[in-house]
Parts: structure tokens; sequence; C-alpha cells
């Protein structure tokens, strides 16, 4: 197996320490800026190729790593996939509704894999929180709670708060996230509504907001995000019929479980960032021939909710 990477910026940087991890070589490079491509390069002793079309019809590539800026991950993810390619792309998996329904259009008529890049999935604590709400007797989660936040203010000069190429602002990058938990948790949502506010200046998307949401089950949730608070906070717990979980990202070797009597237990857990596992299960898909949750209609449903909040 061999792996491209379209987009060396500081994301794919975690993606190539994650399949370097599972002994997996990434050979091939491209980026708009040729000094990235060639600083990645020089890690993994892989190639550049001028362009993501020469990349993508290399022999030599099995699998692509789509790490461009939203606006990009159509364009690419469709010629990937119509080049007989595997495809794990990043998330939002696109900046629009529109790209997102193409892809996801463009997967389902491929045999070969195509993953959404939700790492936070395979955190080794959400894997064990999601289990144990299966084991521990817990009940039904009736309030989902996330935010993701912290002060990112350099993300007023860059990309990320440009709505043409970003699509949306903290909602789609960070908020994003946390959707994606809500339905991995609690099923798929029924309805969303959300608040936002702009205090950057000269921006043209949202820095902080505030969302809800509720699954066809009857779970409530809120999601949080924003890029202009003080201090780090993030963590995701589930409020359930019997008791709750919480894993809080600042003691990432941990999950706090509480029963019904207020008992509480504190579970160990691996740290890790869920770049290697995701890897490793983005590989096993490929050897196996499996579909890859999260798939290509995780993704579409991600942007689907975000930007219909746009649309209100």
């Amino acid at each position: 197996m061999q792996i491209g990477i379209i987009g060396c910026g500081q994301i794919a940087e975690a993606h190539l320490r994650g399949f370097q991890a599972c002994g997996v070589k990434v050979t091939a490079f491209t980026d708009a800026v040729e000094d990235r491509a060639k600083a990645m390069a020089e890690k993994s002793a892989g190639r550049i190729f001028p362009t993501y079309r020469e990349l993508i019809a290399d022999a030599g590539v099995d699998a692509v790593v789509i790490c461009t800026p939203p606006n990009l991950h159509r364009e690419i993810a469709v010629a990937a996939i119509a080049g007989g390619l595997h495809v794990l792309c990043e998330k939002p998996v696109s900046a629009t509704l529109q790209d997102a329904l193409a892809i996801e259009s463009a997967a389902a008529g491929s045999r070969n894999v195509f993953m959404t890049a939700f790492r936070h999935r395979f955190l080794p604590a959400h894997q064990t929180m999601k289990r144990l709400l299966a084991e521990r007797g817990l009940g039904k989660p009736v309030i989902f709670q996330n935010i993701f936040g912290g002060p990112s203010r350099e993300c007023a000069g860059r990309w990320f708060c440009n709505q043409a190429i970003a699509g949306g602002g903290v909602f789609l990058d960070t908020c994003v996230h946390g959707v994606d938990l809500f339905r991995f948790y609690c099923g798929e949502i029924q309805t969303c509504s959300g608040q936002a506010t702009r205090d950057f200046a000269g921006t043209t998307v949202e820095d902080s907001g505030v969302m809800t949401l509720r699954s066809q089950g009857g779970t409530l949730g809120t999601v949080s995000g924003s890029w202009n608070i003080g201090t780090w906070r993030m963590a995701v717990e589930l409020l359930t019929e019997n008791g709750r979980v919480l894993y809080d990202y600042a003691k990432p070797e941990e999950i706090l479980v509480e029963d019904s009597e207020g008992k509480t237990e504190i579970i160990p857990v691996a740290k890790s960032d869920g770049f290697q596992e995701q890897a490793a299960y983005f590989l096993s898909c490929i050897k196996n021939a499996t579909p890859a949750e999260p798939g290509a209609l995780d993704g579409r449903r991600a942007v689907e909710v975000i930007t219909g909040l746009y649309c209100h």
C-alpha cells in the first residue's frame, strides 16, 4: 500500500505520522507551495508531483489523503475516485452541500474506499465511552454536550476565515467534529438551530457559535465552538438516564463515569490524537474491502446540518 498526500500543510503532518506509525510509507506529495511538499517528502523519502492530477495518475499510488482547503475537496476527490484510488478526505468533506453531494455520488459509484477524516471518533477515549454506554447500564443519552474552543485568533489572517475558501467559520471547521460525534453517540440528527458571532475584524465568517441539536431518538445536544476564548476548553459529556460519562481533553488519559447514585469512577484510556487509529482503520477497510464509517454520507450530513444554519 502506497499513500499520497495532496496538500502539505499542518494537518498533513499529522496524517503522515499516523500512517508511518502503522508501518505504511507515504510515497507521494503535492502542494501549491512546492517547498511545503519538499519538506514533507524529505521526512519519508517520497516523491514530489507538480499537480494533484499527476499524483493521481501515477501507477505507484494506491490511496490519497486530501488535506487541501475545503473548496478544493470536490474537484480532487472526484478525480481520485475516477482514477481508482482509495480516498481519505479531511473534514469538512467540502465547503458546500452541493459539493458534498457530488462527492457522495462519486463515492457511491466506486468499489474503492472513501472515508471522511473525523479523527475524534477514533480516539481511544471515544471508543471506550461508546462501549461503556452499552456495558454499564447507563441508559439512553438524554443530553449531549460538547465544546471545542480556545485562543486561535491567528485564524483571522488565514483561509479559515475566508468564506469563499472555507465555506464557513468555526461551525464548519471545528464544530463539524461535534456534529459528527453527536451522530456517533446519539444517532441521526432530526433538527438543528444555532447562534453565532463574528468578533474578528475584516473576516467573512463566524468565529464563535453554539448550536442545539435533536436526534431522531429524542436526545438533545449542544455543540459549541470558538476561536476567540482566552483558555482552551475541549470536552464531550453525555448525560444519560442513569448517569453520565465525561471526556475532558485536558485529561487525555481518563474518562469519568458517574452512576445514578453519584458514585464516580475514573477509567484509564490511552493518550492519542486519533490519527494513527484513523489510518489503521482506513487501511483495514481497504484490506477487507469494507465500507468506511465515517464515509461520504457522514461527511455530507455534517456539511448539510451546518450549512443549513447559514441559510437561516
